[in-house]
């Protein structure tokens, strides 16, 4: 069991691992090679301090990556789950614009870790990439998204357009409003209102 196991259990020690994580994400997204002594200075902190709460930077980056699953499962649950099971209460296009603004407005830690590192990102499809399958073909057998292009076509241009605009807002190179009011407009073109 590693340290990141462990819950603090004083506020301060809450804080010190919260204030960690955080500067790890913003030292990694900008340097993916960085190391301890870069996160510590971040999170202005001794290296000392930095190492009692985790063993390395790659415990660090294992946590922030179980965050990011776990909040993502959790949307899913929330979203998904009663398009998947028959609830004509949600749409196919109202499932898109949450999982869309989860993805692209909600600031994580993950989404600033993957800003420059590719690897990450395929981290994130190996998750995700079967609920977006399942996902357009139960829109697709309900009427709800385009069913001219091919399901597996369909799923990688929107997990190709969702991430693509992770990655600008990440990288600082769109506002996140803007970008998933694009991506929503976008989306429209491949979903409709069953007859």
């Amino acid at each position: 069991m590693g340290r990141a196991d462990r819950v603090p259990a004083r506020a301060d020690a809450r804080r010190n691992r919260e204030r960690i994580l955080d500067a790890a994400a913003d030292v990694l997204g900008a340097d993916p090679g960085a190391g301890m002594e870069a996160i510590a200075e971040r999170a202005r902190m001794s290296r000392a301090t930095l190492y009692r709460h985790f063993d390395s930077r790659e415990e660090i980056v294992d946590v922030i990556r179980q965050e990011a699953l776990a909040r993502g499962q959790e949307i899913l649950g929330e979203v998904l789950a009663p398009f998947m099971t028959g609830s004509t209460d949600v749409t196919a296009h109202e499932v898109l614009d949450r999982l869309l603004r989860f993805a692209v407005t909600e600031d994580t830690r993950y989404r600033r870790l993957m800003a420059r590192d590719p690897q990450r990102v395929e981290e994130l499809l190996l998750f995700f990439r079967p609920v977006c399958d399942a996902f357009v073909l139960e829109g697709q057998r309900r009427g709800e998204l385009d069913d001219a292009v091919p399901a597996a076509t369909l799923a990688r241009a929107l997990e190709a357009l969702v991430l693509g605009a992770m990655r600008d807002v990440a990288r600082g190179d769109s506002d996140p409003d803007d970008a998933a009011l694009t991506v929503e407009r976008l989306l429209r073109a491949v979903t409709r209102v069953p007859a």
